[in-house]
């Protein structure tokens, strides 16, 4: 069982959930799901299995994975 959850940043409520049974990419699942009732100016957070998010929203900040065999540098760190 998959689940995603929005959540509002600033006061911690719980916006959507969605789930879903079986093996699904997180990306897919979004793309699936996606409410239309989110304003086009929402700023989105997410981890590295929303790759390619940001086609479709402007306002969009993925965390930064650490390379293989490597570190991530500082200012990445700082970012995540």
């Amino acid at each position: 069982m998959k689940a995603q959850i929005i959540i509002h940043w600033q006061t911690g409520l719980i916006l959507d959930v969605q789930t879903c049974s079986g093996s699904v990419h997180d990306f897919n699942l979004y793309k699936q799901t996606c409410p239309d009732w989110l304003p086009k100016n929402t700023s989105y957070l997410a981890d590295s299995g929303y790759q390619g998010i940001a086609k479709l929203h402007n306002q969009t900040f993925i965390t930064f994975k650490k390379p293989k065999d490597g570190e991530l540098l500082s200012l990445c760190k700082q970012a995540n």
